[in-house]
């Protein structure tokens, strides 16, 4: 098996662990941590949804619609101050750095050490 069989093998495997993925994982019941850090300090279940209101930042105090650039400063202003977002976003372009060069140099570096394999 060559070089490019073995690509498109994994390939095929990736898409179909994707597609698996996307059928059997079920996303999180969403405030579920919360209401077990609550349970687990012992908040009494009134108090816990009393103070578990959804915050909306895209209307401004006066009831307004924030535009859209507002919003994505406001956003970004949010990882920017979160220091885990922002280190996560930081590794993330060098990962991304990364792996375009690794693609880009791949095929060259496959034909020029395994010239047998030309198309």
């Amino acid at each position: 098996m060559g070089w490019r069989a073995c690509f498109k093998f994994m390939g095929v495997v990736g898409v179909i662990f994707g597609a698996l993925g996307l059928l059997l994982v079920r996303e999180p019941k969403r405030g579920g941590i919360k209401e077990y850090e609550d349970e687990i300090n012992g908040v009494p279940e009134q108090q816990r949804f009393k103070n578990n209101k959804p915050e909306n930042k895209d209307v401004s105090s006066n009831g307004e619609k924030k535009s859209l650039i507002q919003s994505f400063k406001n956003s970004l202003s949010d990882v920017i101050k979160n220091p885990v977002t922002r280190l996560c976003t930081f590794a993330a372009c060098f990962r991304f750095v990364n792996m375009f060069s690794c693609d880009y140099f791949l095929p060259g570096f496959m034909l020029m050490n395994y010239p047998a394999y030309r198309a």
